[in-house]
């Protein structure tokens, strides 16, 4: 016959399509693991049930304390780090002691890190209340609109949603939008809290140069280490840039796995331009040339010194 049979403890049983790949989900290999095609496995009592990468990667290692790092058990050379209840995929220095940072508006955690004489974010934001935050509304977006890119590399937002331009514009001050005329600047302070977490705040032009200072210009020491698309970080100090790429009105989607754009606070004169600082795929250079405030970027906050 075209039957195939799974002896289960004290009789046979006609196996299913899973099983007839992976081979029966007994009580015997109970908690294994399995892969079929694209989709992952692991067998729960008597049947192979759906998993993720991570949950098929890290079965059986218990998640208890934030800042644990486990090697996956299948695929040994992905990393996982612990957040105190998930493991996220990890690229990031596994010798560095990060920080935590809990954003009480959604309950999402970031990891953190000290460089120099600052603390910084070391992960992109990934925020998106728009009914707390108006400015955001069709002002922020996941990389090709998959959430799974913004579990990733964090969203993107455009600069008025990063300043909040809804608050400013109730202080009387018209900021961030691409219809005022190019000559409109918004005149705004250095330290702007915009959409990061109470106790932070977007970074200026100089706070992204004294981070430069801080690693001596070396911008490999700061991307991401074990990231496929960039060979060549190191990310000595933690930061963990990773290429989220961009996004333009007017040419969609761009630059992901190249590069890495991050808001500031600080505003060109007399120009519709803010400032974004990059370091690029294949060399080690930092851009402060401005860019238009529509273009959609990752943020990193920075921790308010008292």
């Amino acid at each position: 016959t075209d039957s195939i049979y799974v002896f289960d403890a004290t009789a046979w049983r006609v196996a299913n399509n899973v099983e007839k790949v992976l081979g029966g989900c007994v009580s015997a290999i109970q908690d294994s693991v399995g892969k079929s095609g694209n989709a992952y496995y692991i067998c729960k009592p008597r049947s192979w049930t759906v998993a993720t990468e991570i949950q098929y990667d890290t079965y059986k290692q218990d998640c208890l304390e934030f800042g644990q790092i486990v090697h996956g058990n299948v695929n040994a050379e992905y990393v996982y780090f612990c957040y105190g209840e998930e493991w996220k995929r990890f690229y990031g220095n596994e010798s560095i002691s990060y920080g935590k940072l809990v954003d009480e508006r959604d309950g999402r955690i970031y990891r953190t890190v000290r460089i120099g004489e600052q603390t910084w974010m070391a992960e992109n934001l990934n925020y998106a209340d728009e009914n707390s935050y108006p400015s955001m509304l069709r002002r922020n977006w996941c990389y090709d609109n998959n959430l799974d890119s913004c579990e990733k590399y964090g969203r993107l937002y455009s600069w008025s949603a990063t300043i909040d331009s809804m608050y400013w514009n109730e202080q009387g001050e018209i900021c961030g939008y691409e219809e005022y005329p190019d000559d409109y600047h918004c005149s705004l302070s250095n330290k702007i809290q915009g959409i990061c977490p109470d106790g932070w705040h977007l970074p200026s032009v100089d706070e992204w140069m004294a981070l430069s200072s801080s690693m001596n210009s070396n911008y490999k020491a700061i991307q991401a280490k074990g990231f496929t698309m960039w060979k060549n970080g190191t990310d000595e100090f933690g930061f963990s840039a990773l290429p989220a790429g961009g996004y333009s009105k007017d040419h969609g989607f761009v630059y992901i796995g190249e590069v890495a754009f991050f808001v500031t606070s600080s505003e060109e004169y007399r120009s519709t331009h803010c400032m974004a600082w990059f370091v690029n795929k294949s060399e080690s250079v930092a851009d402060n040339r401005g860019w238009d405030k529509t273009f959609g970027r990752s943020v990193r906050c920075i921790k308010d010194e008292e």
